[in-house]
């Protein structure tokens, strides 16, 4: 019931739970690739390290250790260190852990929750939108069918974008169709008339005077 209340706060659990199956899905990327590097570990290391290795439920704790950066400079010391002299194989297993888990793997899980989150959380704002104008229709005793605003069909165009980068793409194009002839990049009454005349919108978008004047408050 809060969430229903407060919409800044339902459209950011929104947005979070829209992200949780793309995020779980390249978590699930990153720990196949941490067991498959467990079990190479348990395969090499487990007699000289069986404290670190000697198991593979100990062995992808210890690479998940590797992987937070706590203290993991000393289990680096005992993989490579090998009765006094440098193990070369140890150390190139080590960096490549790093490199493909800890520098490439978690930045795209990062990256997949940022872009779904901004994807779901634009989706909201134009979902908003929407029961914004239908709120002020109803107030005005104006049916959805016998609407002329011009909000709701340009809404029902940008809301079926597939990424991001669609939706980047559909505004600009907006943008472009609504600028003034002169490339000043304001956004005038007769600009955006011209700008909804040439939209193939059926039925045909229908902007006035006190639409202008409503949206640019």
């Amino acid at each position: 019931r809060i969430f229903a209340r407060l919409r800044s706060l339902r459209m950011i659990v929104n947005s979070l739970t829209a992200s949780i199956v793309p995020v779980g899905n390249a978590f699930l990327v990153v720990a196949l690739v941490i067991c498959v590097y467990g079990i190479i570990c348990v395969q090499l290391y487990k007699e000289r390290l069986p404290e670190r290795f000697g198991r593979f439920s100990v062995s992808v704790f210890t690479l998940f250790k590797i992987t937070t950066f706590d203290n993991w400079s000393i289990i680096a010391d005992e993989l490579i260190q090998n009765d006094g002299s440098r193990d070369v194989g140890a150390a190139v297993l080590l960096c490549s852990y790093v490199v493909v888990v800890g520098w490439t793997l978690l930045p795209v899980v990062v990256a997949v929750l940022l872009d779904n989150f901004g994807a779901a959380s634009a989706q909201e704002k134009l979902r908003a939108l929407e029961q914004d104008e239908l709120r002020r229709m109803k107030r005005e005793g104006v049916s959805k069918a016998d609407s002329a605003s011009p909000i709701a069909p340009i809404l029902e165009h940008l809301a079926s974008f597939q990424n991001m980068t669609d939706l980047s793409r559909k505004i600009s194009t907006l943008f472009q169709f609504l600028v003034s002839e002169d490339k000043s990049s304001v956004l005038t009454y007769e600009a955006m008339y011209k700008g909804f005349k040439k939209f193939d919108f059926h039925p045909p978008i229908h902007f006035s005077v006190d639409d202008f004047e409503r949206m640019s408050r």
